[in-house]
């Protein structure tokens, strides 16, 4: 092999070698790092119905008809909406015209709660309710307030704004209240007044 043919040989070796490294170059370049998987809430789950709004709202704020939102832990409870606003910004779900039902370990009814609106805290399960507020106990108890705040971390559920209770021929009134999720134990704060009920009015 001559000398111009040796060059022209060498050359060309050097010419795929940048083609080569220029193309890995392009293909590191091209390549999209990793997207972490999003890992699911193991407290709270949602459920929608098939009616949901429609795609592209502005801002972080998604909307949902009639959904149903649970949460798993040492107080499981279940809560459906006739409309669910979540903000991912706030970690927090808006919702109107609620149902909320408490459960003990073995998923039994404790307490229901019925109210025009209320905001769950989606990282701490907490839940603040507003009224009118109705709440109603395994065994009958009710209690009436404008606001009730579900306490998760303490297990409390704390009435304000006016409260009333009502159970076994009794109605109690006050300004505040603090009950535990069974309502065996109720406090009643603030101008407490106590109302008993006649024989012939309970049973009627």
């Amino acid at each position: 092999m001559g000398p111009e043919r040796r060059i022209e040989v060498v050359r060309s070796f050097r010419s795929l070698a940048l083609i080569i490294g220029l193309g890995l170059i392009w293909a590191g370049c091209g390549e999209a790092p990793p997207t972490p998987t999003a890992t699911p809430s193991p407290i709270l789950s949602a459920t929608p119905s098939p009616q949901e709004n429609p795609p592209g709202a502005p801002g972080a704020q998604q909307g949902v008809e009639s959904m149903t939102i649970s949460a798993k832990g040492q107080s499981p409870w279940s809560l459906k909406a006739e409309r669910i606003q979540y903000d991912d910004n706030t970690r927090q779900a808006r919702a109107r015209k609620v149902t909320w039902t408490l459960l003990d370990e073995k998923d039994r009814a404790l307490l229901e709660v019925w109210g025009e609106a209320a905001v769950v805290n989606t990282e701490t399960q907490g839940l603040s309710f507003e009224g009118p507020v109705h709440a109603k106990g395994s065994k009958g108890e009710e209690i009436t307030c404008k606001k009730l705040l579900w306490d998760s971390q303490a297990r409390k559920l704390r009435g304000s704004q006016g409260v009333e209770v009502r159970r076994q021929g009794t109605v109690m009134t006050g300004e505040r209240l603090t009950a535990s999720p069974d309502l065996k134990q109720v406090e009643v704060e603030g101008n407490v007044r106590i109302y008993f009920n006649s024989v012939e009015e309970q049973k009627g």
